[in-house]
Order: C-alpha cells, then sequence, then structure tokens
C-alpha cells in the first residue's frame, strides 16, 4: 500500500460514499413514505368503495338486499386488491349480502353494528391480516351498515412495489444525478488542486544556482497557503546560507592568490635544483585549485542558461591554442577536428571554454606520456576529449562528476574539482556530460549542448 495517498483519490472515495449513503438514505426514506402512502390510499379507496356501495345497495321484489352489478363495475375502478364487501341488514343485524361466504363468516364475528366508522384490522379465518373500513348509511331500508376489506399492507408488498417505481421513476431521474456528481466531482477537484501542480513545478526549478525561487502565493488556496510561506520563509534562510557560503569560497580564493604570488616570486629566487623544481610544482597546483574554487563560486553565481549566440567551434579552437605552452611542456599532441560550418547555439564561450580546459586537463592527468589527446566539435553541437589513458570503470562513471572525489587509484594530483565544475556548466546550459569508453583506448567525454543528438559529421584535422 502506497505511503503516499493521493489527495483527489481521498476526496473522490469521500464523495461516492457520501453519494452513495445519500442514495440510500433517500431510498430508506423514500420507501417508508411510500409505505405510509400506500396505507393512506388504502384507506380512503376503502370509503370510496364503502360510499359506493351505500349508494348501489337495493332490495329487490322479495325484500333481500343486492347490489347492482354495474355498481361493482365501478368499484374496479378504485383498484383495490382482493376487495371483500358485505352489507348488514338493519332489520335482521346479519350480513345480508356479501362478495364471498367465506368473507360473510370472518365478519359476522366482528362487533360491526356497534363499531364507530371507520377504519379497523383484523383477521380472516387464516389468520393474514385484513385491513377493514365500516360506515353506517341511512337508507330508504333504513340504516345500514356497509363494510369493505382488503389484505393489509405487508412491508414486503411495499418493497415489492418500491422496486418498480423505483425502476421505472426514481431511478432514471437519481442515476443521471449520481453518475453526473461522479464525473464532474474529479474534474471539480482536479481545477481545485491546479494551484498544487503549479507550486509542484515552481519547487522543481529551485536549485544550488537559483536559490532566488519563491513558490507564489497568488491563487493558492487559503487552508494551503500557510504551508507556502513557510516554505518560502525557509528557502530565504536557504538562500541567504548558500550566499554566506559562496562569499566565503570567493573571498578565500581572492586571499589564497596573493600569498601563493609572494611565495612563486620567492621560490624563483631560490637557486635551480630539486627543491626549486617541486615547490614551483606545489605552487602550480595550489594556484590551479584556486583558480578551480574561484571559477566553481562564479557558476553558483550565474544565471542557468546564457542567451548569447556563439560558435562552437571557434570557442574549440581559442581554448586550445590558449593551452599550447602547457602541450609544449607535457610533450602531449593536442589533435583539433572541427566541421566545416559553423556549429552556432546559445551559450556562454568563456564557460564553455573553461569546461573543455578541464576536460583537457584531465585527459593530459590520465593519458600515457606524449600520447595524443583529441578534441572534436561534432555537428551535433558536441565537445568531445579522448585519450589514451585507463579509462574509467562503468561502475564510476556518475560519480566522478562529484566535488572532490577522486576514485580510489587517481591519475594525477588534482583536488577533483575539474569534473564537477564541467558538470556545472553543462546543468547550466541545459546539456549533459558522459563518459564512455574511447575505441581506440582509454576514454571519450562528451559535453552535449542542446541541439541534435551527438553525431559525427565531417571533419577536418586543424
Amino acid at each position: 500500500m502506497s505511503t503516499h495517498p493521493s489527495i483527489r483519490r481521498r476526496i473522490i472515495w469521500r464523495l461516492s460514499v457520501l453519494f452513495f449513503g445519500a442514495l440510500v438514505l433517500s431510498s430508506a426514506l423514500f420507501l417508508y413514505e411510500s409505505w405510509v402512502h400506500r396505507v393512506d390510499n388504502l384507506d380512503r379507496s376503502l370509503r370510496k368503495a364503502a360510499a359506493e356501495l351505500a349508494d348501489s345497495v337495493q332490495r329487490d321484489s322479495t325484500g333481500a338486499l343486492r347490489i347492482p352489478g354495474s355498481a361493482l363495475g365501478r368499484l374496479q375502478i378504485l383498484e383495490i386488491p382482493s376487495l371483500r364487501y358485505a352489507v348488514v341488514d338493519p332489520m335482521t343485524n346479519a350480513v345480508a349480502v356479501g362478495s364471498t361466504a367465506g368473507f360473510i363468516r370472518d365478519i359476522a364475528k366482528l362487533p360491526l353494528m356497534s363499531a364507530a366508522p371507520g377504519g379497523f384490522d383484523f383477521r380472516d379465518a387464516s389468520g393474514a391480516s385484513e385491513r377493514g373500513y365500516v360506515t353506517g348509511v341511512d337508507s330508504a331500508m333504513g340504516r345500514l351498515r356497509i363494510v369493505v376489506a382488503s389484505p393489509n399492507l405487508s412491508f414486503a408488498d411495499t418493497l415489492a412495489w418500491m422496486q418498480d417505481e423505483v425502476a421505472s421513476e426514481l431511478l432514471p431521474v437519481l442515476a443521471p444525478l449520481f453518475l453526473g456528481a461522479l464525473l464532474v466531482a474529479p474534474f471539480t477537484i482536479r481545477r481545485s488542486l491546479l494551484p498544487l501542480d503549479r507550486l509542484s513545478v515552481q519547487a522543481a526549478m529551485i536549485e544550488p544556482a537559483r536559490t532566488d525561487v519563491r513558490l507564489q502565493e497568488q491563487g493558492v488556496p487559503s487552508e494551503i497557503l500557510p504551508l507556502v510561506r513557510k516554505i518560502n520563509e525557509a528557502l530565504v534562510r536557504i538562500d541567504e546560507g548558500f550566499e554566506q557560503q559562496r562569499r566565503f569560497t570567493s573571498n578565500a580564493a581572492h586571499e589564497l592568490r596573493t600569498p601563493l604570488a609572494i611565495l612563486r616570486a620567492r621560490i624563483d629566487g631560490l637557486e635551480d635544483g630539486a627543491t626549486k623544481s617541486g615547490l614551483i610544482g606545489d605552487v602550480e597546483r595550489m594556484s590551479r585549485l584556486v583558480s578551480q574554487l574561484l571559477l566553481a563560486g562564479r557558476l553558483e553565481l550565474q544565471p542557468p542558461m546564457p542567451n548569447v549566440l556563439i560558435d562552437l567551434a571557434e570557442v574549440a579552437r581559442e581554448t586550445v591554442e590558449r593551452m599550447s605552452p602547457l602541450q609544449a611542456a607535457s610533450k602531449h599532441r593536442f589533435k583539433l577536428l572541427l566541421p566545416e560550418r559553423p556549429i552556432r547555439i546559445w551559450g556562454d564561450a568563456e564557460a564553455l571554454g573553461d569546461a573543455l580546459r578541464n576536460l583537457i586537463e584531465n585527459a593530459l592527468a590520465h593519458s600515457p606520456p606524449a600520447a595524443p589527446v583529441e578534441i572534436e566539435v561534432t555537428e551535433g553541437g558536441a565537445l568531445e576529449v579522448r585519450d589514451r589513458g585507463p579509462g574509467v570503470p562503468p561502475a564510476d562513471r556518475q560519480r566522478i562528476f562529484e566535488r572532490f572525489w577522486r576514485g580510489p587509484n587517481p591519475g594525477g594530483d588534482g583536488a577533483g574539482l575539474g569534473l564537477s565544475i564541467v558538470q556545472a556548466i553543462a546543468e547550466r546550459h541545459r546539456g549533459t556530460i558522459t563518459v564512455e569508453d574511447n575505441p581506440g583506448g582509454g576514454a571519450l567525454f562528451r559535453l552535449q549542448l542542446p541541439g541534435s543528438m551527438p553525431a559525427r559529421g565531417k571533419s577536418s584535422p586543424s
């Protein structure tokens, strides 16, 4: 079971339960009202039947009471189930006319002559519950007692009747309302939760290079507004912490440059020898580390995506030219491959030059002496650097871009900042940096910038 339940699903589920409960409750109320209504209707129908019989009873030539067939036909219009009736002769106080002999026997046991007009319940000879109505009427034949009866309505009969009524009348009305509510509820809930989706998009934009992003409070539901405000307050504190860290890194690197320059000047004044060469190498490594720290701090302060149109091939050419002294000192040979046409992209030429320089320095650090280092600008908008070193094991191809990670067997004396700087520049340009095996042996680093996928075009050595 998921530990992060969906608000949409919870609301829809609870609304469905609420709608279903309301449907059940309304059906129960409808059933009760229907049962009461049917009982009232039965009583009214019995009163009408009694009045119809009272108006229609006659006495034949022999003096016996009878009911014309036309009157019995009118009783059928009342739609009383299993209607039974009887007329009590006032002269004999006996049932003179009845629908069935059984009914005559049933009511003969009842004190009908002394009963007040109105409805009553009784049981017939079989024990079945009956609903009756008795009334007195004055006629030319004297005071008559009219008795009508019908099987009493049971809850089961009412339920069966209600099923027909629900299927024919209630269901066609409630079902569309219920289904409509279920269809409208998800749409309404989804629209109501759109501010949360917008907040998620805004939160996804927060990163070390953009700690100034804040969640917008406009249009946020009042129930969520306190949470948004607290998050914005936390972002302010985080932004201040990042700013302090950036200032510290930048200031520390700047402060180190001056003593390093003084130290280098003093070392240059020493006599030539192994000690002087070693100290110069140490100072150069420290100077490179300081430069990398300054570059890392500067990247964190820059906006995510530059909007300057540059020629990637020209960036590569200028970077390689600036590194020609390093090439001569290392005795490696650079091989620059450029496409026949300019590769124009939106980017920061200085930052991309720094990235390429770090990739070349990394290749020099891991390549055997005098091994060539190939630099290529592809038609697909990528910078590729290939070396002839030991390569990068697949297990380490993600970690090598972490800050200060150097691996179990580092091939150089760097601090582990160069490749992390390359990744930061790639992310700033919405690009990617990957490493794979070089077909000729060694590693191939590819800095892919936005545009077409990597694809080698025609290239010419330069």
